[in-house]
């Protein structure tokens, strides 16, 4: 393999790493940022913990689908794998919608099981599926069909993005909203007093 090749690979890999990474920073930063400022409490609800159960099902239905039935060991390692890395990002994700200050259940609910898996496993796919151009059937190349496929599905999920990021900036701006209506309440009060 020559010098080029394997610097083109590289390239292209941190091209991948970083639209990646692009795509979730530009959804999640509003709320991260809001996070930072407010540090309110942290605080779980039940619908949180159904939107966990909820998001575990999307790695564990990619793994089980792609593996073989001789694979059984390896299915278990990556099922406990995917287990850990979505809790993490759950954790993470609750913790950050707390100290946002973001409290309707609703709210929560829709950002962990629509926005969430959006930006971390729809920026993957965007990534990836690109890829699928190039796969064989049957010893032939695809057809037209594929690369139209993921072309509309990158467009799809270029649309789902917009919307993530438009939802994102919604709920800090009611949350923000909310807190201000609070501490003027407040204020109001002690000088009523």
């Amino acid at each position: 393999m020559s010098m080029l090749a394997v610097l083109l690979a590289v390239f292209a890999f941190t091209l991948c790493i970083g639209a990646i990474g692009g795509i979730g920073y530009w959804i999640l930063h509003p709320l991260d940022r809001a996070a930072r400022n407010r540090r309110m409490p942290t605080q779980f609800t039940m619908v949180d913990f159904l939107c966990l159960v909820f998001l575990v099902q999307f790695p564990m239905g990619v793994i089980h689908a792609a593996a073989g039935s001789d694979e059984r060991r390896l299915v278990w390692v990556f099922d406990i794998l995917a287990w850990i890395a979505t809790g993490m990002m759950w954790w993470i994700s609750v913790s950050t919608l707390s100290r946002a200050g973001v409290r309707h259940t609703w709210q929560r609910a829709a950002f962990l099981a629509l926005v969430l898996p959006v930006a971390y496993f729809g920026s993957i796919a965007t990534v990836v599926l690109p890829f699928a151009i190039f796969v064989e059937f049957d010893g032939r190349p695809a057809g037209i069909w594929i690369p139209l496929g993921v072309v509309l599905a990158e467009g799809l999920l270029v649309l789902a993005f917009y919307l993530a990021a438009r939802y994102t900036r919604r709920i800090v701006a009611i949350a923000t909203a909310e807190q201000l209506l609070e501490v003027d309440e407040t204020e109001t009060a002690d000088l009523i007093r």
